[in-house]
């Protein structure tokens, strides 16, 4: 959970003059990513490691970091509330591209591209056209999550409470409208309706494995449109459409650049493999980013 002043130091401008927020949820780990993998292309720590390293983050209940003049996380400041954090996290190793030619590139035409901004649609579609020529076999695929896309709705309200409930009660100003909303639906979730909710995901996560076996990896823009602008309408739910499927599925994912909309703003590419195929999916990210290039 962001607060407010965590969001600022993550924009970038359109071809108009126009602020946007990129990775707003994400952004307070920016001042990290000089020790904590952010890309293929930048190397990788030890799955066991970043996990405790997020296990760490997890029961620190860290504040976000101080903003400067520059509108920038004080990285310094950052650091400092992690402690002994990074000691878990070995140096980054170098990651060896996976092949293009032969990988099985399933594409979430279903539910995952409907919608899409024109020129979110451009960029992906020219990216799908490197990909076939480098080798990829390119094929439609669909995990159904369109069958129950709410299903992780009682789940987000509730987990977070026990941890984030108080602060959020405590100073409600602090964070985004939807955080202190959803933290109020969580709180007055009947428990039975909860554990509905578990049981909805595990048949969802078990339709989305019936194919599996037909693709290596899967891809889809990250976003279906680009950042709105930074004064404009609250489009959260709209944006993350395409990543919290994974979360819910548990499958682990990743976001490379793959070109800019007609005002300049970045588009990306979501490229997602099964559960504990993490390297595999770094070596194929790793394999696009340079045929991208």
């Amino acid at each position: 959970f962001c607060r407010r002043g965590a969001l600022r130091k993550s924009q970038i401008k359109d071809k108009d003059g126009r602020l946007h927020p990129v990775n707003r949820l994400v952004a307070p780990l920016e001042a990290l990513s000089g020790d904590l993998v952010m890309s293929a292309s930048n190397g990788r720590c030890k799955v066991d490691d970043v996990a405790a390293f997020m296990q760490h983050i997890d029961n620190a209940h860290l504040n976000p970091p101080p903003i400067g003049s520059a509108g920038r996380a004080d990285a310094d400041a950052w650091r400092a509330q992690f402690a002994g954090a990074y000691e878990v996290l070995e140096t980054a190793r170098p990651v060896e591209p996976a092949r293009l030619a032969g990988l099985r590139v399933g594409v979430l035409e279903e539910w995952f591209c409907v919608g899409l901004d024109a020129g979110v649609e451009r960029a992906f579609r020219h990216t799908l056209d490197v990909l076939g020529r480098a080798g990829a076999v390119l094929a439609p695929a669909d995990i159904g999550w369109q069958h129950d896309h709410a299903v992780l709705r009682d789940l987000f309200a509730c987990e977070p409470v026990p941890h984030y409930a108080d602060g959020v009660r405590a100073d409600p100003d602090s964070y985004e409208p939807f955080i202190v909303a959803d933290l109020a639906d969580g709180e007055v979730t009947p428990l039975r309706q909860y554990l509905a909710s578990l049981a909805r995901l595990d048949a969802v996560r078990e339709r989305a494995l019936i194919d599996a076996d037909d693709w290596d990896v899967l891809a889809c823009p990250t976003l279906p449109l680009p950042p709105p602008p930074i004064d404009g309408p609250d489009l959260t739910l709209t944006l993350n459409r395409n990543t919290k499927a994974f979360n819910g599925l548990g499958w682990p994912a990743i976001s490379i650049p793959c070109g800019t909309d007609d005002l300049g703003l970045p588009v990306g590419l979501q490229l997602v493999a099964r559960s504990h195929r993490d390297d595999y999916l770094l070596a194929v990210a790793a394999a696009v980013e340079g045929a991208l290039a």
